[in-house]
């Protein structure tokens, strides 16, 4: 079955194995293993030694950088939860994520202070990643990583957004293109649920949270942002964010009073579509 670690670390040597214009059937044949061992390890269901690791990134021709970054990942224990930073980097381009969010069945998500990133318009996007050093980078790759999951089908996604993150108390447009954004979104995209919590509410859940689950036997995995650092969480210690999305199940309005919400929060081109 593997862990979250061991996917992030086969995920990664994939990605070096591409870059360098290999086959898995080069790469098998040189280290006198079958595909199948490899695609094991490619895959996180089977871990494989330092030696074999190292053999690896020798064919593979890695340069420093990727060595250390690969070494860490081999070199780390595998306790239930684990720490990704990126400072001056937005989590968009954590391997970990992107690997996860790829074969997820469901993905809830939880933010108090901003819309979920992954459901962000461009200019929402921009301003939240303000901070990273390449911000134009930073918001392609949120996007992408919103496009990629809209596509997948297969993935029921449903975001709690605070109703005060999309009220306009000035002139700007960016919450009001942000409500019209998610009112279409969800109206259109089956996949995709928005759960408003009302400014009225208070859910008592102080950090934001993300939980992802996956066809058996993968263990969910749960995971926690900052602008410089994500924390995660997989198992029995993802599963202990029940109560805390059981207490949103609450408090959130229902999925039509959601959109009937966010087609008020629009603005007056978007609110000519809302449903009767």
């Amino acid at each position: 079955m593997g862990s979250a670690q061991t996917r992030e670390l086969g995920e990664e040597l994939r990605r070096l194995r591409q870059r360098r214009g290999h086959s898995t059937a080069d790469l098998a044949r040189y280290l006198g293993y079958s595909e199948a061992w490899l695609s094991k390890i490619e895959s996180g269901t089977r871990r494989a030694s330092p030696w074999e690791i190292d053999v690896l990134l020798g064919f593979c021709d890695a340069d420093l950088a990727t060595r250390d970054r690969i070494n860490r990942l081999v070199d780390e224990p595998v306790t239930g939860h684990f720490l990704r930073p990126h400072p001056g980097r937005a989590p968009d381009e954590l391997t970990v994520l992107a690997v996860h969010e790829a074969v997820a069945s469901t993905i809830t998500c939880y933010e108090r202070s901003a819309v979920p990133a992954l459901v962000q318009t461009e200019g929402y996007a921009r301003a939240a990643l303000a901070h990273c050093q390449d911000v134009e980078q930073a918001v392609r790759r949120r996007l992408e990583r919103w496009q990629r999951l809209r596509f997948r089908t297969s993935c029921t996604a449903l975001f709690f957004v605070h109703e005060s993150m999309l009220s306009d108390a000035s002139d700007d447009e960016i919450p009001r293109d942000q409500a019209a954004t998610l009112a279409s979104l969800v109206t259109d995209t089956p996949n995709v649920r928005v759960r408003l919590v009302p400014t009225t509410t208070d859910p008592l859940l102080r950090h934001d949270f993300t939980v992802m689950t996956f066809e058996a036997p993968v263990e969910p995995l749960a995971y926690s942002q900052t602008q410089h650092a994500t924390v995660f969480a997989e198992g029995d210690h993802a599963r202990a964010y029940r109560s805390a999305l059981d207490r949103l199940d609450q408090v959130a309005l229902d999925p039509d009073q959601s959109v009937r919400t966010l087609y008020r929060l629009a603005d007056t081109r978007t609110r000519s579509r809302r449903p009767d």
